[in-house]
């Protein structure tokens, strides 16, 4: 019988690059559905506008749901959430020469 515990919690890293095809519809769709939420305060809400208009990555961020990464996963428990996004440098080519 082992002494040592089974780890408590675990952080798991997920790196996603996605191509951008129209950053009108993105923003569009994304203001839709912030003006949706229920759960949003009108100062939160009018932060957001300002933050998904000026940054495609900020209203990608309105898609992207964690709980359903894990929600199937038996044994779980979602404790702490964070993402964030940013605009990459990505040159598909070039990663492909890296993993040849």
């Amino acid at each position: 019988m082992s002494t040592e515990t089974a780890p408590r919690y675990i952080r798991l890293n997920v790196e996603l690059i996605v191509e951008l095809t129209d950053e009108g519809e993105l923003k569009a769709a994304a203001l839709e559905q912030l003006k949706a939420d229920t759960e949003v305060s009108e100062e939160a809400r009018a932060e957001a506008i300002a933050a998904l208009e000026s940054d495609p990555a900020d209203a990608l961020s309105y898609f992207i749901d964690p709980f359903a990464v894990v929600n199937e996963a038996p044994g779980i428990e979602l404790v702490e959430v964070g993402w964030d996004g940013e605009v990459a440098e990505y040159d598909p080519e070039a990663e492909e020469d890296e993993e040849a």
